[in-house]
Protein backbone atom coordinates (compact mmCIF):
# COMPACT_ATOMS: atom_id res chain seq x y z
CA UNK A 1 0.00 0.00 0.00
CA UNK A 2 1.11 3.80 -0.30
CA UNK A 3 3.18 4.80 2.41
CA UNK A 4 3.09 8.08 4.98
CA UNK A 5 5.69 10.17 4.62
CA UNK A 6 8.31 9.23 7.47
CA UNK A 7 8.18 11.49 10.40
CA UNK A 8 11.13 14.48 10.77
CA UNK A 9 11.97 13.69 7.05
CA UNK A 10 11.82 16.10 4.11
CA UNK A 11 9.57 13.11 2.82
CA UNK A 12 6.39 13.88 1.61
CA UNK A 13 3.48 10.86 1.17
CA UNK A 14 2.82 9.11 -0.95
CA UNK A 15 -0.07 9.86 -3.38
CA UNK A 16 -3.04 7.30 -1.95
CA UNK A 17 -1.78 7.25 1.16
CA UNK A 18 -4.78 9.04 3.02
CA UNK A 19 -7.42 7.58 0.97
CA UNK A 20 -5.82 4.44 1.30
CA UNK A 21 -5.62 4.74 5.24
CA UNK A 22 -9.21 6.36 5.11
CA UNK A 23 -11.17 3.75 3.59
CA UNK A 24 -9.27 0.98 5.79
CA UNK A 25 -10.17 2.91 9.27
CA UNK A 26 -13.79 3.69 8.04
CA UNK A 27 -14.28 -0.11 7.16
CA UNK A 28 -12.63 -2.20 9.68
CA UNK A 29 -12.46 0.25 12.86
CA UNK A 30 -14.68 -1.16 15.70
CA UNK A 31 -15.33 -4.18 13.55
CA UNK A 32 -15.05 -7.69 13.98
CA UNK A 33 -12.26 -9.07 12.08
CA UNK A 34 -10.31 -12.66 11.38
CA UNK A 35 -6.53 -12.71 10.77
CA UNK A 36 -5.78 -15.63 8.81
CA UNK A 37 -2.18 -16.24 9.14
CA UNK A 38 -0.41 -16.67 5.49
CA UNK A 39 3.61 -16.89 5.86
CA UNK A 40 6.37 -15.14 8.05
CA UNK A 41 9.06 -14.17 6.22
CA UNK A 42 12.88 -12.72 7.39
CA UNK A 43 13.99 -9.29 6.21
CA UNK A 44 16.64 -7.68 5.30
CA UNK A 45 17.42 -6.08 8.95
CA UNK A 46 16.68 -10.14 9.93
CA UNK A 47 13.84 -9.21 11.79
CA UNK A 48 10.95 -11.71 10.60
CA UNK A 49 7.35 -10.58 9.84
CA UNK A 50 4.30 -11.82 9.94
CA UNK A 51 2.05 -11.92 6.73
CA UNK A 52 -2.43 -12.10 7.41
CA UNK A 53 -4.86 -11.91 5.58
CA UNK A 54 -7.63 -9.79 6.96
CA UNK A 55 -11.07 -10.41 6.92
CA UNK A 56 -14.39 -8.79 7.68
CA UNK A 57 -17.20 -10.60 9.40
CA UNK A 58 -20.19 -8.74 8.23
CA UNK A 59 -23.79 -10.11 8.04
CA UNK A 60 -22.50 -13.55 8.36
CA UNK A 61 -19.98 -12.85 5.09
CA UNK A 62 -16.60 -12.77 5.49
CA UNK A 63 -15.03 -10.13 3.04
CA UNK A 64 -11.35 -10.07 2.09
CA UNK A 65 -9.71 -7.26 3.24
CA UNK A 66 -6.51 -7.57 1.10
CA UNK A 67 -8.36 -8.50 -1.57
CA UNK A 68 -11.08 -5.27 -1.65
CA UNK A 69 -8.00 -2.81 -1.08
CA UNK A 70 -6.34 -3.84 -4.26
CA UNK A 71 -9.22 -4.02 -5.97
CA UNK A 72 -9.91 -0.18 -5.28
CA UNK A 73 -6.37 0.59 -6.72
CA UNK A 74 -5.70 1.56 -2.85
CA UNK A 75 -2.62 -1.09 -2.49
CA UNK A 76 -0.77 -3.52 -5.37
CA UNK A 77 -0.55 -7.65 -5.27
CA UNK A 78 3.22 -8.13 -3.84
CA UNK A 79 3.81 -11.33 -5.95
CA UNK A 80 6.74 -13.85 -5.22
CA UNK A 81 10.35 -12.59 -6.93
CA UNK A 82 13.07 -15.36 -7.67
CA UNK A 83 12.93 -18.15 -5.71
CA UNK A 84 10.73 -16.51 -2.75
CA UNK A 85 7.99 -19.48 -2.46
CA UNK A 86 6.13 -17.24 0.36
CA UNK A 87 2.88 -16.54 -0.89
CA UNK A 88 -0.81 -16.00 0.17
CA UNK A 89 -3.34 -18.29 -0.71
CA UNK A 90 -5.06 -15.68 -2.27
CA UNK A 91 -2.40 -15.02 -4.68
CA UNK A 92 -4.76 -15.83 -7.22
CA UNK A 93 -7.53 -13.87 -6.41
CA UNK A 94 -5.20 -10.88 -5.63
CA UNK A 95 -3.76 -10.85 -8.76
CA UNK A 96 -7.11 -10.60 -10.45
CA UNK A 97 -8.63 -8.06 -8.28
CA UNK A 98 -5.18 -6.18 -9.62
CA UNK A 99 -5.79 -6.88 -13.24
CA UNK A 100 -9.29 -5.11 -12.83
CA UNK A 101 -8.24 -2.19 -11.07
CA UNK A 102 -5.72 -0.99 -13.89
CA UNK A 103 -8.09 -1.91 -16.23
CA UNK A 104 -10.77 0.84 -14.77
CA UNK A 105 -7.41 2.91 -13.68
CA UNK A 106 -8.95 3.16 -9.46
CA UNK A 107 -6.56 4.80 -7.34
CA UNK A 108 -2.98 4.26 -7.75
CA UNK A 109 -3.35 2.77 -11.44
CA UNK A 110 -4.98 6.42 -12.29
CA UNK A 111 -3.28 9.24 -14.09
CA UNK A 112 -5.01 11.67 -11.76
CA UNK A 113 -3.58 13.10 -8.47
CA UNK A 114 -5.66 12.92 -5.67
CA UNK A 115 -5.32 15.46 -3.09
CA UNK A 116 -4.08 15.06 0.01
CA UNK A 117 -5.97 17.07 2.79
CA UNK A 118 -3.22 19.67 4.87
CA UNK A 119 -3.35 19.64 8.24
CA UNK A 120 -1.39 21.84 10.68
CA UNK A 121 0.22 19.24 13.51
CA UNK A 122 -0.14 21.55 16.56
CA UNK A 123 1.35 19.00 18.57
CA UNK A 124 4.82 19.17 16.53
CA UNK A 125 4.53 22.93 15.70
CA UNK A 126 6.62 25.80 16.72
CA UNK A 127 5.14 27.88 19.80
CA UNK A 128 4.96 30.57 17.38
CA UNK A 129 1.86 28.49 15.65
CA UNK A 130 0.58 27.11 18.00
CA UNK A 131 -0.45 30.44 19.43
CA UNK A 132 -1.42 31.75 16.26
CA UNK A 133 -4.33 28.56 15.86
CA UNK A 134 -5.77 29.18 19.30
CA UNK A 135 -8.53 31.55 18.38
CA UNK A 136 -9.70 29.11 15.16
CA UNK A 137 -9.42 26.22 17.76
CA UNK A 138 -10.60 27.08 21.14
CA UNK A 139 -14.64 28.02 20.29
CA UNK A 140 -15.01 24.50 18.72
CA UNK A 141 -18.17 22.76 20.30
CA UNK A 142 -19.29 19.42 18.85
CA UNK A 143 -16.86 19.39 16.14
CA UNK A 144 -16.48 16.33 14.43
CA UNK A 145 -12.82 14.56 15.24
CA UNK A 146 -11.29 11.37 15.29
CA UNK A 147 -8.94 10.39 17.59
CA UNK A 148 -5.32 9.40 16.27
CA UNK A 149 -3.45 8.70 19.13
CA UNK A 150 -3.05 8.54 22.61
CA UNK A 151 -0.34 9.90 24.56
CA UNK A 152 -1.88 8.64 28.38
CA UNK A 153 -5.37 8.14 29.17
CA UNK A 154 -6.04 11.48 29.11
CA UNK A 155 -3.90 13.20 26.62
CA UNK A 156 -4.69 12.52 22.69
CA UNK A 157 -3.86 13.89 19.29
CA UNK A 158 -7.39 14.49 17.84
CA UNK A 159 -8.09 15.40 14.01
CA UNK A 160 -10.44 18.08 13.38
CA UNK A 161 -11.39 18.49 9.65
CA UNK A 162 -13.54 22.05 10.77
CA UNK A 163 -10.03 23.74 11.50
CA UNK A 164 -8.06 21.08 9.30
CA UNK A 165 -5.72 20.89 12.77
CA UNK A 166 -4.30 17.78 14.94
CA UNK A 167 -4.71 19.26 18.52
CA UNK A 168 -2.94 18.75 21.70
CA UNK A 169 -6.16 17.61 23.99
CA UNK A 170 -7.05 17.11 27.62
CA UNK A 171 -10.25 16.07 29.46
CA UNK A 172 -11.50 18.75 31.62
CA UNK A 173 -11.68 18.43 34.92
CA UNK A 174 -10.21 15.20 35.27
CA UNK A 175 -6.53 13.56 36.57
CA UNK A 176 -4.94 10.40 35.21
CA UNK A 177 -1.95 8.43 36.50
CA UNK A 178 0.81 9.28 33.88
CA UNK A 179 4.26 7.17 33.80
CA UNK A 180 6.75 8.32 36.29
CA UNK A 181 10.03 6.79 37.07
CA UNK A 182 9.73 8.07 40.48
CA UNK A 183 6.70 6.05 41.68
CA UNK A 184 6.24 2.94 42.12
CA UNK A 185 5.48 -0.40 39.72
CA UNK A 186 1.95 -0.48 40.80
CA UNK A 187 1.43 3.12 39.60
CA UNK A 188 3.16 2.40 36.35
CA UNK A 189 1.49 -0.32 35.70
CA UNK A 190 -2.12 1.04 36.28
CA UNK A 191 -0.90 4.20 34.16
CA UNK A 192 -0.04 1.50 31.51
CA UNK A 193 -2.88 -0.29 31.56
CA UNK A 194 -4.69 2.88 31.78
CA UNK A 195 -3.53 4.12 28.45
CA UNK A 196 -3.97 0.62 26.64
CA UNK A 197 -8.02 0.32 27.96
CA UNK A 198 -8.77 3.42 26.20
CA UNK A 199 -6.32 3.00 23.11
CA UNK A 200 -8.45 -0.38 22.38
CA UNK A 201 -12.01 1.82 23.02
CA UNK A 202 -11.06 5.20 20.56
CA UNK A 203 -8.18 4.75 18.49
CA UNK A 204 -8.92 5.78 15.12
CA UNK A 205 -12.41 6.12 15.92
CA UNK A 206 -15.31 9.09 15.15
CA UNK A 207 -16.69 11.13 17.53
CA UNK A 208 -16.89 14.96 18.93
CA UNK A 209 -14.85 17.54 20.42
CA UNK A 210 -15.78 20.38 22.58
CA UNK A 211 -13.30 22.92 23.79
CA UNK A 212 -13.87 24.25 27.40
CA UNK A 213 -10.62 25.60 27.69
CA UNK A 214 -7.38 26.56 26.25
CA UNK A 215 -4.02 27.40 27.96
CA UNK A 216 -1.39 30.06 26.57
CA UNK A 217 0.46 27.88 24.69
CA UNK A 218 -1.83 26.03 22.86
CA UNK A 219 -3.26 23.18 24.80
CA UNK A 220 -7.01 22.44 24.62
CA UNK A 221 -9.41 20.94 27.26
CA UNK A 222 -12.77 20.19 26.93
CA UNK A 223 -15.02 17.07 26.41
CA UNK A 224 -14.73 14.10 23.91
CA UNK A 225 -17.47 12.06 22.87
CA UNK A 226 -16.92 9.33 20.79
CA UNK A 227 -18.82 6.59 19.15
CA UNK A 228 -18.33 3.27 20.70
CA UNK A 229 -20.58 0.33 18.85
CA UNK A 230 -22.63 3.04 17.49
CA UNK A 231 -23.27 4.96 20.36
CA UNK A 232 -21.88 8.06 21.48
CA UNK A 233 -19.79 7.42 24.60
CA UNK A 234 -18.10 10.05 26.90
CA UNK A 235 -14.97 9.35 27.18
CA UNK A 236 -13.98 10.91 30.51
CA UNK A 237 -17.42 8.97 32.06
CA UNK A 238 -15.52 5.62 30.79
CA UNK A 239 -12.50 6.08 32.97
CA UNK A 240 -14.16 7.57 36.32
CA UNK A 241 -16.46 4.73 35.77
CA UNK A 242 -13.41 2.02 35.47
CA UNK A 243 -11.08 3.96 38.07
CA UNK A 244 -8.63 5.30 35.32
CA UNK A 245 -9.10 8.88 36.47
CA UNK A 246 -10.54 11.47 39.31
CA UNK A 247 -12.09 14.55 39.34
CA UNK A 248 -9.58 17.47 39.50
CA UNK A 249 -11.12 20.89 38.49
CA UNK A 250 -8.92 23.69 40.19
CA UNK A 251 -10.48 26.46 37.45
CA UNK A 252 -14.30 25.14 38.02
CA UNK A 253 -15.01 24.05 34.47
CA UNK A 254 -18.78 23.07 33.75
CA UNK A 255 -18.20 19.28 33.81
CA UNK A 256 -20.74 16.24 32.68
CA UNK A 257 -23.06 16.09 35.49
CA UNK A 258 -22.34 12.13 35.53
CA UNK A 259 -18.72 12.36 36.35
CA UNK A 260 -19.29 12.83 40.08
CA UNK A 261 -21.90 9.72 39.85
CA UNK A 262 -19.14 7.11 37.93
CA UNK A 263 -16.20 8.46 40.32
CA UNK A 264 -18.29 7.75 43.58
CA UNK A 265 -19.02 4.16 42.16
CA UNK A 266 -15.58 3.40 41.27
CA UNK A 267 -14.27 4.81 44.45
CA UNK A 268 -16.56 2.37 46.57
CA UNK A 269 -16.01 -0.30 44.48
CA UNK A 270 -11.83 0.26 44.81
CA UNK A 271 -11.14 -0.03 41.06
CA UNK A 272 -7.89 1.25 39.61
CA UNK A 273 -6.70 4.65 41.34
CA UNK A 274 -8.94 3.60 43.87
CA UNK A 275 -7.32 0.28 44.63
CA UNK A 276 -3.59 1.80 45.32
CA UNK A 277 -2.50 1.96 48.81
Amino acid sequence: APAFAKANTTEEDKPWAWQAKEKLRKQVIGKNVVCEFDFSKEMKDTRFMDFYTVFLLENDTKININQEMIEKGLALCNSPKGNDKDSSKYLDKYIEAEIKAKEQKLGIHSTKVPGNPNYCDLISANPKKKKEFISRNSALKNAECVVEYAFSANRFKVRVDKTSCFLPFRLAGLKVLEMDNNMSSQWNELSKKSCDYISDLILQREGFVSVIHSDKIGNYFGNLNIKINNVLTNVGSLLLKSGYAIIHNPQNLILPSEYKTEEEKASKEKLGIWSIK
